[in-house]
């Protein structure tokens, strides 16, 4: 038994209520996009940042050491970009533009380490050898998705487990 203003204050909040949904789907997408293409940057970033590599081994025959963060790698999108092994690539000419993550510094974005010949059960005959990843996509679940061109390992060690994409290149490949 409702009354003419008490079904319209119904309609009119059941409106409101749509909307707001409708308002909370839309952000939700919007962030959804937003992760995914900032993701896409930070792959696209690894590739230029392997073909620059390869540039720069190709000259030198050796890959950028780069900064140590006490645990053996680089982290190369750190605020440390002076010491990080993005700077010689850049330096060098090998890129022309230094690589830097959309979001993320520091350990959840970017690492890069050169290993000796026969590290992690890797063949010795293949030589020394580079391992890039990224620590955390945003547009990524748990357990980590294998994104194309993604995945690394010896017989000993698999970096994939470490990173959410991650790839690597022997001297001899």
């Amino acid at each position: 038994m409702y009354n003419k203003s008490g079904q319209s204050g119904l309609q009119v909040l059941m409106f409101i209520s749509i909307i707001f949904f409708l308002i909370v789907l839309t952000t939700i997408f919007v962030l959804n996009v937003q992760k995914r293409a900032r993701d896409s940057e930070r792959m696209t970033s690894i590739i230029n940042i392997q073909k620059a590599l390869d540039l720069y081994h190709d000259t030198y025959h050796e890959w950028p050491k780069g900064d140590d963060d006490g645990m053996g790698w680089d982290e190369g999108f750190h605020s440390k970009q002076d010491r990080s092994f993005i700077k010689p690539l850049v330096e060098k000419n090998f890129t022309l533009v230094t690589p830097s993550d959309p979001r993320f510094y520091g350990s959840k974005s970017m690492k890069y380490v050169v290993y000796e010949a026969g590290y992690g059960g890797c063949s010795e005959d293949k030589g020394n050898f580079y391992v890039l990843g990224i620590t955390e996509l945003e547009s990524d679940t748990r357990p980590p998705k294998k994104f194309t061109g993604s995945g690394f390992k010896c017989k000993n060690r698999d970096w994939q487990k470490d990173f959410d994409y991650v790839v690597g290149k022997f001297v001899n490949q």
